[in-house]
């Protein structure tokens, strides 16, 4: 569902995985096809996903999961640009906008006109599905910044979230969410956080130097407590919050 800029009027549109197509829902529940999505038997388009751009135009990513697991290899998912008013035909009105994605299955625009993408699987041997940021004015710049881990929205520049931040121990029931390598990769991540006065420092904005000091003793016990868990290191009884010395 979006505003249109031009007559200022509610309209809705919709992604057929089935047909290929995106359609707008007339006020009087009719279907209007406004473009097919192209396709082929090797390809499966498959679009997942529509989201109204900063010039009003359509963006449709695609799926392509023939194409990207078992055909031509990662790569093959693509964003294509539809106008809503367009006068061509609805087998010729989808132009593709951006290519090198894999498996989209979201999509959204932010404020500053950024294209943003989730993939149901990362294009190389890391862990599965990433997030992807295309800027609007080049679209051939196709960004894959999850790489196991998420940015956090309004956070510092390095501010991530991790597998371990949100499943730190062993047989959680939030494990179901990550794979066995997501977890090892995070953990060697966290030894080689470790600084030179044998503390874990965070990466979220620090306030002053007493706040520093009393969430770096916190996730100090926290690093610890996790590599125990995972027998990465030996921990006293009772864990970190134990006298270590």
């Amino acid at each position: 569902m979006t505003k249109d800029p031009t007559p200022d009027a509610i309209r809705t549109y919709v992604v057929d995985a089935g047909s290929n197509t995106l359609s707008e829902v007339m006020p009087d529940g009719t279907n209007r096809i406004i473009a097919f999505i192209p396709n082929d038997p090797v390809r499966d388009s498959t679009p997942t996903c529509v989201a109204q751009g900063p010039d009003g135009a359509l963006y449709v990513g695609t799926l392509d999961l023939v194409a990207n697991l078992f055909v031509f290899g990662p790569g093959q998912s693509h964003v294509y640009r539809v106008d809503p008013n367009t006068s061509e035909s609805y087998l010729t009105a989808a132009h593709v906008w951006a290519s090198g994605l894999t498996t989209v299955t979201a999509c959204t625009f932010d404020r500053s006109g950024n294209f943003w993408g989730t993939e149901m699987f990362e294009p190389t041997a890391g862990p599965p599905g990433d997030l992807v940021r295309i800027p609007f004015a080049n679209p051939a710049a196709v960004q894959h910044i999850g790489a196991g881990s998420l940015p956090v929205p309004g956070g510092t520049e390095n501010e991530r979230l991790t597998p371990l931040a949100l499943s730190p121990r062993p047989g959680a029931r939030s494990r179901e969410l990550f794979t066995d390598d997501q977890i090892e990769a995070d953990l060697d991540l966290l030894e080689r956080g470790q600084q030179d006065d044998g503390g874990w420092t965070f990466d979220w904005l620090a306030w002053s130097p007493g706040q520093s000091v009393e969430w770096r003793g916190a996730i100090t016990l926290r690093a610890l407590n996790t590599l125990g868990a995972h027998a990465r290191i030996r921990l006293p009884h009772g864990g970190a919050s134990s006298r270590t010395s």
